[in-house]
């Protein structure tokens, strides 16, 4: 039975069938005439296997267009007619794919084995060690009609007894997956095969397109993230070695499938749901120009509502490692996660938004997912569908985006990364358009470098980020830092400041932790960061200051000197050694002069009360470290009576000092030169006072691991 008003000769019209009948006239039979799509089809499997490194690589490239076309003219009329539903086509399409991409790699291959690139094991790629895992929906067999094809490759040398090998011929394996790469993308006069992504794989910015099994397994162990999870929920080896690709599924399964989660890994896997959980209205769901796929109540939703829920539970439950999506969340319904009717109302759900998603990609191979906007694209889309006119159509598309977006805000509750300017998703490779969208509403300026900036912290290569509690936390902290920053003068300068901040982290649980539960600390954060960067260098030698500037009294105005004098006397006593008087007193120092400066940035203090404060905290300095020298000075040369005085000078002297001023001192001791002190070692007055000088010189100027102090 049809499921389409248009007639076979409408359909052969469509500007994607044009091509293919251009490209394969035999297919004019099953367009004009009565031959069934589901056999002519089989043609192109035929030739696929056909086909040998006889053929130069343009007469390949052209001969993978013709098949792919003639296979996919077949496969769309055969859905149109009733021949088979849209899951059955679906998967049919993926595994022509899958044999493509097979058939692509071998030839190739066998040509750099002709040219003695690649050692002999690479003839028969079925017993190589070569991984070539899909993603995504062709992972799950559900590929769409103009997808792109997500690929992963792996490298197990052991597998053909290749590890001292591997070295010598690794660049040639790297040009064969990059040759693929083009011959399936590259447009030439019968235009693409499948577009190629290889960005699924570890860390793609930092790392070659084929992986050893080894370094993988140590990356996701160590590194891995839960998107890379998520991404692995599909995974499923399509080509090359396909008993290797399962068994490094095997190995991989204690990390796709925790049998336990602690509360950070709970929270982060939510936070794949709540990153996606777009923020505006629902009353603004409009039919046309919607995305069915990311936009309000679209596949990803659904996807997204069964592998969520799958991650949390999967490694308990073996049972709910699905790979299809319709699978999963009939085998969720089992394990009771959802209830039945859910399962069913969403699988049925998920069958119309593919349908109308292949429907929108028949009429010219295009990757899109919105719903045509134009009133003559709208009119063939109602056609294509079956729906009785264009009322019906806006109609019952917009129910079904309101019904599964309904279920999808449910799980884990309503919480929300997003904000109310739009969507903030940093999770996986891609860069979300309606992330880009919000960036840009926030009033950055360069949204994709900010974008991937952003992205790039979640990667685990700076030290702040290496475990992957850390990288939870950052995950739920990422929306509220980028809002901050966008409140400041240059939102871009400030988020650059903000990751120069994170690169310079010794770690990151505490600080991002305390971020989160101290939104004032963050503002105050990004404040330092856009008027005054210079002052991280603080925050990244001592990281604890944080912890302060959630005391009330930070902002407060400046503490009292004799309050001032106590707290470092409080801190001193506990010093056993000269050493450590010299770092508490400098720690102490860069502390305060740190809360003045963000007081003054703050407009907390102004700056003539800053020159007092500054140089109180100056004379409070000198007098303890004065006291602690000369105390440690006496116990070698005793006491002399004539008596010693330190006078300051300049902006010291006129109380006018700033965060960066020296100290101007003069010394004066008692006119009484013959007489001795009287320590073990006795000194006269002049000798005496020279030296103890020289020792207050040094500990105010010397450089400790605490930093220095001040310039004399």
């Amino acid at each position: 039975m049809s499921l389409t008003s248009l007639t076979r000769q409408e359909i052969a019209e469509l500007p994607f069938v044009k091509r293919s009948r251009r490209l394969s006239p035999d297919l004019d039979d099953i367009f004009y005439g009565d031959s069934c799509p589901l056999i002519v089809r089989q043609f192109a499997i035929d030739d696929l296997h056909r086909l040998s490194t006889s053929s130069s690589g343009q007469e390949l490239a052209i001969n993978l267009r013709v098949q792919r076309h003639h296979f996919y003219a077949c496969t769309l009329l055969a859905e149109l007619l009733g021949l088979e539903n849209i899951i059955e086509s679906a998967s049919s399409i993926s595994s022509f794919a899958d044999l493509m991409i097979h058939k692509a790699f071998q030839l190739e291959a066998n040509r750099l084995v002709e040219k003695g690139k690649l050692p002999l094991v690479f003839e028969d790629l079925g017993q190589s060690g070569l991984i070539i895992l899909a993603m995504g929906k062709l992972g799950a067999q559900e590929l769409n009609f103009s997808s792109d094809v997500d690929l992963v490759v792996f490298f197990d040398a052991h597998r053909a007894g290749l590890a001292d090998e591997f070295p010598t011929f690794q660049r040639h394996l790297i040009k064969l997956v990059q040759d693929v790469a083009r011959l399936l993308s590259d447009n030439n006069e019968a235009g693409f095969a499948y577009r190629v992504d290889l960005r699924l794989r570890p860390d793609p910015g930092a790392t070659a397109v084929v992986i050893s099994t080894d370094a993988a397994e140590l990356y996701y162990e160590q590194l891995g993230q839960n998107w890379e999870r998520a991404a692995f929920v599909r995974a499923r080896p399509c080509a090359g070695d396909i008993d290797c690709g399962e068994a490094f599924l095997d190995r991989l399964r204690p990390f796709i499938w925790r049998r336990s989660m602690d509360a950070y890994a709970v929270e982060d896997v939510k936070s794949i749901k709540r990153q996606i959980q777009a923020h505006y209205g629902l009353h603004e769901i409009l039919v046309r120009n919607h995305d069915l796929k990311l936009g309000v109540g679209g596949i990803r939703e659904i996807e997204f509502f069964a592998q969520t829920q799958q991650l949390l539970a999967g490694g308990r439950l073996p049972a709910l490692r699905a790979r299809r999506t319709i699978d999963a969340l009939h085998r969720l319904a089992e394990a009771g996660f959802i209830s039945h009717a859910c399962a069913e109302n969403m699988s049925a759900y998920y069958e119309k938004l593919r349908c109308w998603e292949h429907r929108i990609q028949y009429v010219d191979d295009q990757q899109t997912h919105q719903v045509p906007a134009d009133d003559l694209g709208f009119e063939l889309f109602v056609r294509l569908c079956g729906f009785d006119d264009e009322a019906d159509a806006e109609h019952k598309v917009h129910a079904l985006l309101l019904a599964v977006h309904d279920e999808f805000s449910g799980l884990f509750g309503g919480e929300s990364l997003s904000l109310p300017e739009g969507n903030l998703s940093f999770t996986g490779p891609d860069q979300d358009p309606s992330t880009i969208q919000t960036l840009k509403t926030l009033g950055y300026g360069q949204p994709e470098q900010m974008m991937t900036l952003v992205k790039q912290w979640h990667h685990g290569r700076m030290q702040a980020t290496r475990t992957a509690r850390a990288r939870a936390l950052l995950t739920e902290l990422t929306p509220a830092i980028v809002k901050t920053c966008s409140d400041r003068e240059n939102p871009d300068q400030v988020l650059l400041n903000f990751d120069r901040f994170l690169q310079g982290l010794p770690g990151g649980v505490q600080i991002f932790s305390l971020l989160t539960h101290g939104p004032e600390v963050l503002d105050m954060l990004t404040r330092i960061l856009s008027a005054a960067p210079e002052m991280v260098n603080h925050l990244l030698k001592k990281p604890d200051t944080l912890d302060s500037m959630l005391d009330p009294m930070f902002l407060t105005g400046h503490l009292g000197k004799e309050e001032l004098f106590q707290r470092l006397q409080d801190r001193l006593s506990l010093a056993t050694h000269i050493d450590a008087v010299l770092d508490i007193v400098r720690d102490f120092a860069s502390d305060e002069r740190f809360r003045i400066a963000v007081q003054v940035l703050l407009g907390k203090m102004s700056p003539s009360n800053a020159d007092d404060a500054y140089t109180d905290i100056a004379e409070i300095v000198l007098t303890q470290l004065f006291s602690h020298v000369h105390a440690e000075f006496q116990e070698r040369h005793g006491i002399h009576q004539a008596g010693f005085c330190v006078l300051g000078m300049g902006k010291f002297g006129s109380r006018e000092m700033t965060a960066k001023s020296d100290l101007d001192l003069v010394f004066i001791y008692g006119d009484r030169d013959d007489e001795v002190s009287d320590g073990p070692r006795p000194l006269t007055a002049g000798i005496y006072y020279s030296k103890l000088g020289q020792k207050l010189i040094a500990a105010l100027t010397v450089p400790t691991a605490s930093g220095g102090l001040y310039d004399v």
